[in-house]
């Protein structure tokens, strides 16, 4: 679990965990104010995010989210800038514009190959 530790980190530009992480859980306020953060990489192992994760995060434009299932999204009052895209594996897209709090993001396009 990635819990607060990159809370106010106002370098942090990217973000990506390895194709072999064992990551299940963003957990609230993970990426909080990190105003640098533009993208995120997150993987397929991944069952809860708090979207929370990246409150004011206005510079986030990028996640990536190889879960080919949603995730479960917690944190329905938090934001993601509305600009933000959101790319998920091809087969998932549907999937992602039906699922509680995913349907959110305005923009969901396959993971570029």
């Amino acid at each position: 679990m990635i819990g607060c530790k990159y809370f106010l980190c106002t370098n942090l530009e990217t973000v990506s965990f390895g194709q072999n992480s064992k990551l299940q859980t963003i957990s609230d306020g993970a990426f909080a104010r990190c105003t640098s953060l533009k993208e995120i990489e997150i993987p397929a192992s991944i069952t809860v995010l708090y979207l929370s994760a990246f409150s004011e995060c206005d510079n986030l434009k990028t996640i990536i989210c190889h879960a080919t299932l949603p995730p479960r999204l917690n944190n329905a009052s938090a934001t993601v800038p509305e600009n933000c895209v959101l790319y998920v594996p091809n087969e998932a897209i549907s999937l992602y514009r039906e699922a509680t709090n995913w349907n959110r993001f305005k923009t969901i396009l396959p993971i570029p190959e």
